[in-house]
């Protein structure tokens, strides 16, 4: 890929939930890639799906942490965009509670504000961390909760009203002018509420749109946003691209460009499931009906990801490998400045992140190793749970920290730094931790490990879930002597240097301007029908001749015409492999049909593909085997 390259002219957008303080790597990874492309004058637009617009105070958080050229005007909020376009900016609404603000008694009480009406406290304000909020509870005379306000730099944003007890509650959303442009109603489940029906309300127009899930929703404002764009040339980045869904799903405009490109930070493809048909449920069918003629480019993290994806969905040319990248200071700690009994994990306390097993580790490890001390940076919704595990299992040399804002800091005064992921795109902390000369003692997950770990050299790769081999690791380590770990930390720093700004940078510039190249030879299929138009068994032989028919609907491009590739996959017994074998087949283009004929040994599970260009389908034609 050639470094000179410039980014291909046109508007960036990228598609993203919320902005929320000390998020995790995926987080950062996005901002990191969004200040790249700033510092070259692209015009970057990130939009905000997530309710609330406390994210914003996350942007200003990134802003003065590590991400300096992160501005607000960056960003669009989903309640910014509708409220614009929705309200009529002639005509404004008072809210009561604004006027009752203002002219009610009240008193101030352990840092909240108490308003009165009537003698009776009415409204109670409590003091929040986030400067431009205000969160306000309306109380009935039993001082119950009736109602939250919330307001946003002084304007009330929106109202959640409570009924029955909390068991339901419905939030009405404001723009500036006052007026509410959305509702949501909501009802009380096992695990918080579950979306009964959403209203999208347009003053202007006079009209409404419902929804019934905030997946539809969110699709609704990312192609709203996008098709009202101007300019030819657009390029919709879309992470997480597996993990719900695809937000570009309804963006079309013929006459211009919009790049679609998803970034997959997850793996995709659970442990012990068959290459066919046991994909992570959660996510089979975007595998199987998104990553297809809906986009223009899939970006895989690792090389492992890459052969993964590529052995289910076929070698297309939407697939790419871009690594995440990281920033290797030019001066670290000495390792004789460094405390060489400190450990550290630095991740969100999450249950992905699989922080018992490292407890448990961690346990076996104090008995071997008296005087070593494990660090813990982070914050979570299991961070209770890990505080009482490390009560329970009377760890005594465990430390709980709130996240750091300086992550390289806590790497150099550390010796190792331990991974034990379930799962990952590409684990920043690895890279991080590597950067900052601190070797680390991770589990083998999808993805990440095998593509920066070289075991003994700059750390050590173990069994996952092994949580005794995770602490044989840890003490393996401890117990070296100063030159080796010395070494370790030294080869750590330069295992990384492919992952450098230069190359990230390099990477990304040469693969959008590669899918530019490319996009004229892209298909645009809506349907495509793989069908058995007969067959014959030869007992004899224990053979099967097939005569097959491949019938497509939709655009293909005459410069596509005899690139495709036709063959079937011939799986083995349990379906998690599968040899390739090309076939005789007849085309009529115009017509987008393919007369298709083969013979393979019976009984034999088989499968007919077609892969052209950006497009791959598949389709089980016998499911027998002896």
């Amino acid at each position: 890929m050639d470094g000179a390259m410039g980014f291909p002219n046109g508007t960036y957008i990228f598609l993203w939930g919320g902005i929320v303080k000390n998020a995790g790597g995926m987080t950062r990874a996005m901002l990191k890639r969004a200040e790249l492309m700033i510092s070259e004058d692209i015009d970057i637009r990130i939009l905000l799906c997530a309710r609330g617009m406390e994210q914003l105070d996350g942007v200003e958080h990134y802003n003065e942490n590590g991400f300096p050229l992160i501005r607000e005007n960056n960003f669009i909020a989903m309640e910014t965009y509708f409220g614009e376009i929705c309200s009529d900016p002639l005509k404004t609404h008072q809210c009561e509670f604004d006027v009752f603000l203002e002219e009610s008694l009240h008193i101030e009480e352990d840092g909240n504000i108490i308003y009165f009406k009537d003698g009776i406290p009415f409204l109670k304000e409590y003091k929040t961390d986030i400067i431009r909020k205000r969160l306000i509870t309306v109380l009935n005379r039993e001082e119950e909760k009736l109602m939250d306000l919330v307001y946003w730099d002084n304007r009330l944003s929106r109202i959640i009203e409570y009924r029955d007890h909390t068991k339901s509650k419905i939030t009405r959303f404001f723009s500036k002018t006052g007026f509410c442009f959305l509702r949501i109603i909501e009802f009380k489940a096992e695990n918080g509420y579950n979306v009964e029906r959403i209203i999208l309300f347009n003053e202007r127009e006079g009209n409404i749109k419902e929804f019934k899930t905030l997946n539809e929703l969110s699709q609704f404002f990312f192609s709203s946003y996008v098709n009202t764009v101007y300019g030819n040339d657009i390029f919709v980045f879309h992470d997480p691209f597996l993990d719900f869904d695809p937000g570009f799903a309804r963006m079309f405009d013929p006459q211009r460009h919009i790049y679609r490109i998803g970034i997959n930070h997850g793996c995709g493809f659970g442990d012990e499931r068959q290459w066919y048909s046991k994909l992570n449920p959660r996510i089979r069918d975007m595998i199987e009906q998104k990553v297809s003629p809906d986009i223009e480019a899939f970006i895989c993290l690792t090389c492992e990801a890459v052969n993964d994806f590529t052995k289910r969905l076929g070698r297309r040319n939407i697939i790419y490998q871009i690594p995440n990248m990281v920033c290797i200071p030019e001066r670290v700690s000495s390792f004789e400045k460094r405390d060489k009994n400190r450990v550290v994990f630095i991740g969100r306390f999450s249950k992905q992140k699989q922080i018992s097993h490292l407890l448990k580790a961690w346990k076996i490890v104090e008995r071997a190793m008296p005087g070593v001390y494990l660090y813990l940076y982070g914050r979570g919704e299991l961070e209770q749970q890990i505080k009482v595990q490390i009560k329970e299992d009377k760890l005594m040399a465990v430390v709980v920290k709130p996240f750091s804002n300086s992550v390289s800091d806590e790497y150099q005064k550390a010796s190792l730094s331990i991974v034990c992921s379930d799962f990952e795109g590409f684990s920043l902390s690895l890279l991080e931790s590597l950067a900052n000369g601190c070797p680390v003692v991770t589990y083998d997950f999808k993805y990440g490990p095998r593509d920066v770990i070289i075991d003994g050299k700059n750390g050590f790769i173990c069994e996952k879930n092994n949580i005794e081999a995770l602490a044989d690791a840890i003490i393996k380590y401890l117990q070296m002597d100063d030159f080796s770990r010395k070494q370790m930390s030294d080869n750590a720093r330069v295992s990384v240097t492919a992952y450098q700004t230069g190359n990230y940078r390099e990477n990304w510039v040469g693969m959008l301007n590669e899918m530019v190249r490319r996009y004229p030879g892209n298909l645009r299929l809506n349907v495509c029908e793989i069908n058995v138009i007969s067959y014959n068994v030869n007992v004899a032989d224990k053979k099967t001749t097939y005569n097959c028919q491949i019938k497509l609907d939709g655009f293909v491009p005459q410069i596509a015409y005899g690139q495709e590739r036709i063959y079937i996959k011939l799986y083995t017994s349990d379906m998690h492999d599968y040899s390739e074998v090309p076939v005789n087949s007849k085309a009529d283009y115009e017509g987008k049909l393919f007369e298709v004929s083969f013979c393979i040994n019976s009984p034999q599970k088989v499968s007919l593909c077609i892969l052209w260009n950006n497009s791959f389908y598949e389709k089980i034609i016998s499911e027998k085997y002896d």
